[in-house]
């Protein structure tokens, strides 16, 4: 009787660790700037503005702001790193938008890239509510040292960053 507890035990366990993933979870979508689920889900057709990141905990929490030329990085503390860039440009059937950044310092000689992509992400797939079918509109940052690394997608670090009111 008590080896038949111990199996139900371990069957139910086992059960639950692989089907919890199933009803806790959310749908990721990988798009790209002209597709229709971005695009009808409310989400804005510009990446400029500002954008606030989705930190982890041993990340700081920061702000992105994209203007025409320029990307600024404003963490939580005021303290602000701007970077310039002069040529953009679509990779992988659109889906990613390209930059190269360099620092906006004098002393600075560091160039780098980023790959920047729409990131769709649906509240719940369970809920019936109206909020349960609304959509996050969230970008992931690609960051690569050079533009061999960003060829063949070896990113060093990256960030999820949601629109943020202007």
């Amino acid at each position: 009787m008590k080896k038949l507890n111990l199996i139900s035990f371990k069957f139910c366990l086992i059960t639950v660790i692989f089907l919890a993933p199933i009803f806790f979870s959310t749908n990721v979508f990988s798009l790209g700037w002209a597709d229709r689920e971005w695009i009808s889900s409310g989400c804005p057709s510009k990446i400029l503005g500002v954008w606030k990141a989705r930190s982890s905990p041993d990340k700081a929490p920061h702000e992105m702001k994209i203007a025409k030329g320029m990307i600024s990085l404003t963490t939580k503390e005021g303290a602000e790193k701007k970077f310039v860039y002069e040529n953009q440009k679509f990779v992988k059937q659109a889906r990613f938008l390209q930059v190269s950044l360099k620092e906006d310092a004098p002393e600075s000689t560091d160039s780098m890239v980023w790959k920047i992509r729409p990131h769709l992400t649906w509240k719940s797939s369970i809920e019936k509510s109206d909020a349960a079918k609304k959509s996050d509109c969230l970008i992931k940052v690609l960051r690569f040292k050079n533009e061999k690394q960003a060829r063949f997608d070896k990113y060093q670090t990256w960030d999820i960053y949601e629109k943020s009111s202007d």
